[in-house]
């Protein structure tokens, strides 16, 4: 659907983009949300489609007691069949069916997404229960498995993202290296696999959520009946972890590549109140940082012509809130012999820069507006019935309900100013980790400078 307003510039100044006069991201006489005896946590949204979705998540307050690649091995072999059905029976399965069922394992999560139409919504709903229940965990699928993920890694590129999460996950111990992956997997066996299966099944509360075609409402009770014959999981009370430890001094990693262009990335960490102020405070921070008069896109692109491709991005896990800033320059290009080795400096100096225009509160209303507008139709932008059911589901599994995003949606205009300064004075108080790939020379032209910023 599209709104098109025709507004006499006499009026301009009676308009406004207020979130309580617009539609929600949720229409909540769309949705529906029942807790079955057994724990269940179930979400429907009404949709037009004959396609659905259908998601489940399994998830632990706790991770399970873990050797190092349990989670891998487990993430890779749960897609390759059922205790009944080999991959290759699995996989045709899927095909002849015109159904896609997709398992992903987390340290303490277990995930499932079943594509469907809703003519054979009952069969697709038994066979990923029957995935997720009953992997194939045979010695012949877990040998492939770890052939398959050693291939992966060994030729997996390094990146300044990847050498950052290597030191990250080193520094909290709740995710495996590469590395560790890589020197643990041959020992790893079945009982293992097992044991991390039984665990995450067993500690576990558990959501469904998908959305009703309106012409089927018989669907909803199938699912419904479906879902309360399976095994009882805890009640759905989400549980933050808290695991957050400050960054009190600077890190440089480095690592050398052959490559034109060094990536660059600054890191800061904060810890989280997981609230919706906080949540909402943050994305638009992120957006001012990005894309404003003081972003880093119109400042270290426009103006100083360093790259291509800059920007920030935000990511939170648990209790831990991360804001990178990022960068690919040119420094050392040896087909056409241009050195540039002082990029990087300009390139780090130009994000603390930026970084203090932020705290400093130099943007313009124009530009929180500008921030305000863009979050709104990204949370509205998420229509189509798989947006819906994702947007249903992550809500059921936070803090603050089915309606999340609504709530996200309300909050947006009663941010300030004030606001996003004390966000970013929060964001940027701990030191930051750099995270420099690029090649050996121009590591070593900027060695002092580097090393400078470990305070």
């Amino acid at each position: 659907k599209t709104a098109i307003t025709v507004v006499h510039p006499k009026e301009n100044n009676n308009v406004s983009f207020k979130g309580h006069s617009q539609k929600l991201p949720i229409h909540m006489d769309k949705v529906e949300e029942k807790t079955l005896d057994n724990n269940f946590n179930v979400g429907f949204h009404n949709t037009n489609s004959n396609n659905m979705m259908i998601t489940m998540s399994y998830s632990t307050d706790t991770p399970s007691e873990k050797k190092a690649g349990v989670r891998a091995l487990f993430d890779e072999i749960c897609n390759m069949g059922t205790k009944d059905m080999t991959e290759a029976e699995f996989d045709k399965y899927q095909e002849d069916k015109n159904i896609n069922i997709e398992l992903s394992a987390g340290i303490d999560s277990l995930e499932a997404n079943v594509y469907c139409n809703s003519k054979n919504c009952e069969e697709s709903l038994d066979k990923m229960f029957d995935v997720i229940y009953n992997p194939r965990l045979t010695e012949e699928n877990l040998e492939i498995a770890k052939k398959r993920i050693k291939d992966r890694l060994s030729r997996m590129e390094e990146t300044a993202s990847s050498i950052y999460n290597d030191y990250n996950e080193t520094k909290y111990k709740y995710h495996d290296t590469p590395k560790e992956v890589l020197e643990n997997i041959d020992n790893l066996t079945l009982d293992d696999l097992k044991d991390y299966h039984k665990y995450v099944l067993n500690n576990s509360r558990a959501t469904l959520s998908c959305n009703l075609p309106v012409n089927k409402p018989e669907i909803k009770d199938i699912i419904l009946n479906k879902a309360s014959k399976l095994p009882n999981v805890k009640p759905n009370e989400v549980v933050v972890k808290n695991i957050f430890t400050p960054q009190e001094t600077s890190k440089i990693l480095t690592k050398e590549k052959n490559s034109s262009q060094a990536e660059i990335k600054e890191i800061f960490s904060f810890k989280c109140d997981n609230s919706i102020k906080e949540s909402v405070s943050v994305n638009i921070m992120n957006s001012i940082l990005s894309n404003s008069s003081i972003g880093l896109f119109d400042n270290l692109r426009e103006k100083q012509n360093l790259a291509y491709s800059v920007y920030s991005d935000i990511d939170k896990e648990y209790d831990i809130g991360k804001i990178s800033l990022n960068i690919l320059t040119t420094t050392d290009n040896k087909e056409t012999g241009e050195q540039s080795f002082d990029n990087v400096q300009k390139s780090i100096n130009g994000f603390n820069s930026q970084i203090s225009a932020l705290v400093n509160g130099e943007f313009t209303d124009e530009d929180l507006e500008n921030a305000k507008r863009s979050f709104k139709a990204s949370l509205l932008s998420r229509e189509g019935y798989a947006s819906k059911v994702y947007s249903i589901g992550s809500g059921m599994n936070s803090l603050h309900g089915i309606d999340h995003d609504n709530k996200v949606f309300n909050e947006i205009d009663n941010i300030t100013k004030a606001d996003i300064i004390a966000m970013a004075k929060k964001a940027f108080s701990n030191k930051p980790v750099y995270a420099v790939v690029a090649t050996q020379d121009t590591l070593d032209a900027n060695k002092d400078y580097l090393n400078s910023l470990c305070v």
